[in-house]
């Protein structure tokens, strides 16, 4: 939180009648207009922006990245492309991470590890104040490290894996007819763990009011308009005992 009070005293916290103050809303210093604060300031910065554009101020100095001194001209592409060409890389500007763009905090990364001799080169010489993670051996390790758990995973191996699943579960004795093949699945899904739970999904019986819907129609069967005198008892009887002629049939 800015001293003073949100995004440098633009907004404070709503005060409650007892002197206290509920830090889930933040109420608008220039137009009174109260909103939920759920610790970003993203939609408080927004109304300033959108509704009072006069009261925004700088929010103090902070480091400029590599990108934004490429489009003030500290770092000009004819000066990197030149650091590029001596040292034997190809002519490519830098990345900018964006967070709608996917894998772009990876290209930004590959770009900055191949051009890190060109970058210090050109910052040197400009002696730019902008700061050179790849400075030291630590963060240039780090960097490395970070490149490493960004890429993405090979394909390929996903695809072996499945296939040793499946070949796995061929080589199992065929189970008997009258076995479960839930149970068959839950007594072996540690030696199955990726086929296990697609097993199970598609083998559970859902549920079903198939049962009690034969019943019924049996009843209709049973109860028809020249017999409509019959006694729920009797009703009871004749469905019982057509059920269990049924089940001695089967």
């Amino acid at each position: 939180m800015d001293k003073g009070g949100l995004l440098r005293g633009k907004f404070h916290f709503k005060k409650l009648p007892d002197g206290s103050l509920d830090k889930t809303k933040a109420i608008c210093t220039v137009c009174k207009a109260e909103f939920n604060d759920h610790r970003s300031s993203t939609s408080l910065a927004y109304h300033l922006k959108a509704k009072h554009p006069a009261e925004i101020t700088s929010t103090g100095p902070r480091q400029s990245t590599l990108q934004e001194c490429g489009t003030r001209g500290r770092i000009t592409k004819p000066e990197l492309n030149e650091e590029q060409v001596a040292h034997g890389l190809k002519q490519e500007s830098l990345a900018q991470d964006v967070a709608t763009r996917w894998n772009s905090t990876l290209e930004m990364v590959k770009r900055m590890q191949r051009n890190t001799s060109p970058l210090t080169t050109t910052l040197a010489q400009q002696k730019s104040k902008v700061a050179m993670v790849t400075d030291k051996l630590a963060k240039l390790a780090k960097l490395q490290k970070l490149e490493e758990l960004l890429e993405p995973s090979d394909t390929d191996d996903e695809e072996e894996s499945i296939e040793h699943c499946l070949d796995r579960y061929k080589a199992e004795p065929k189970m008997d007819i009258e076995g479960c093949p839930l149970q068959w699945w839950s007594k072996r899904e540690g030696a199955h763990a990726r086929l296990a739970p697609i097993a199970r999904k598609y083998l559970s019986t859902p549920a079903t009011t198939v049962p009690c819907e034969r019943l019924f129609s049996l009843s209709g069967h049973i109860v028809q308009q020249k017999r409509a005198s019959l006694s729920p008892h009797n009703v009871n009887k004749l469905v019982c005992l057509s059920n269990w002629l049924n089940v001695k049939k089967d």
